[in-house]
């Protein structure tokens, strides 16, 4: 019985779904030693779950009877709306397997994407009118338990963005006078606030983005990465923060970048040399990223009159900005 399966005893699901049947193509023996005997590629009893995995992060996945897991890669997405809608799709889908579960997220999630692309990826996970489906889908209403559990796990490590909800306010899935205390309460977006604040951000960036564009060209780093799209955020951060009535734009480039690319140094260590531990090769690389910065900073305020920068130069701009960092990020972000 699924109720007494050892996995689900230790991670309670947040939300499970209804029994369903549909063609299984490649269970995932990675997630538990059940029995693995069962042929590949029969159709199977599948209930959907989603629930919080040893790292605290938001899986979405299904078990068959007999208690075997179905799992597979979420990408970087914890928006357990779109989660949700996942479960809701997998009855029509072809076949399951440890697969489909990222593209069925690109799928649901409510960001801008191509049409084109889309229906390309429907066309291949569900057989028939597979836009009639979508649509179903996309416009059914959001569970209470699961805005609930939105709005609860904000008091946690693995606190889920509350612009889900604001996206969902805005399809009409979710009813802002059936929540006002609590949305009230947790500082919910309206969609005409968060359009305000995303105009203020666009406008932010694009006074920004030749300083962008020049120390993206200066450390020869990929302008579409993480690291430059955070580096891009925390220019806004800053300036909401009142920082251009002391610093410069270069200055404050030079530590949104230095915040925005150590973002992304975790995931860059995948593996350290032999000589190094993980922790060594994290913090060289951090030191690395605070030089660039520095060096980019000293360079623009020579460039014009064509001068060479110096040890020296660097040394001061690295102190410069572990000064205005300690002062604009009193949260804990290191610059060492």
């Amino acid at each position: 019985m699924l109720k007494d399966n050892p996995f689900l005893k230790m991670h309670p699901p947040i939300y499970m779904g209804e029994p369903f049947r549909v063609h299984v193509t490649a269970p995932n023996p990675f997630w538990h030693e059940s029995d693995q005997t069962k042929p590949k590629g029969e159709m199977s009893n599948l209930t959907a779950v989603i629930f919080r995995d040893f790292d605290d992060q938001y899986i979405v996945g299904a078990y068959m009877d007999d208690g075997l897991g179905i799992f597979g890669p979420c990408g970087r997405y914890n928006d357990i709306i779109a989660m949700w809608r996942v479960t809701e799709l997998m009855p029509y889908c072809a076949s399951i397997n440890q697969h489909i579960y990222s593209h069925l997220l690109s799928a649901v999630v409510r960001e801008k994407q191509s049409k084109e692309r889309l229906n390309i990826l429907l066309r291949a996970l569900i057989p028939g009118d597979y836009e009639s489906i979508y649509r179903s889908i996309m416009a059914k209403k959001v569970p209470q338990e699961i805005v609930q559990f939105v709005l609860d796990s904000q008091e946690s490590l693995s606190a889920i963005n509350l612009i889900v909800i604001t996206e969902e306010l805005r399809a009409g899935t979710i009813v802002w006078n059936e929540w006002d205390e609590a949305f009230t309460a947790a500082k919910v977006l309206r969609p005409d606030q968060a359009d305000e604040i995303q105009n203020r951000r666009n406008d932010t960036v694009a006074r920004y983005q030749k300083h962008i564009d020049n120390y993206v060209k200066f450390v020869k780093t990929d302008p579409r990465g993480l690291g430059i799209s955070v580096m891009a955020d925390q220019i806004v951060y800053l300036v909401e923060r009142g920082i251009e009535k002391e610093y410069s734009a270069t200055e404050v480039s030079a530590l949104a970048a230095v915040v925005g690319l150590l973002t992304t140094v975790s995931d860059t260590v995948i593996m350290a040399p032999d000589h190094y531990t993980r922790d060594e090769a994290e913090n060289e690389m951090r030191n690395t990223l605070i030089l660039d910065a520095a060096a980019w900073l000293a360079n623009q305020e020579k460039k014009w009159w064509k001068l060479r920068i110096s040890n020296e130069d660097i040394r001061i701009k690295v102190a410069k900005l572990e000064a205005i960092g300690v002062k604009y990020y009193l949260s804990g972000t290191e610059f060492e």
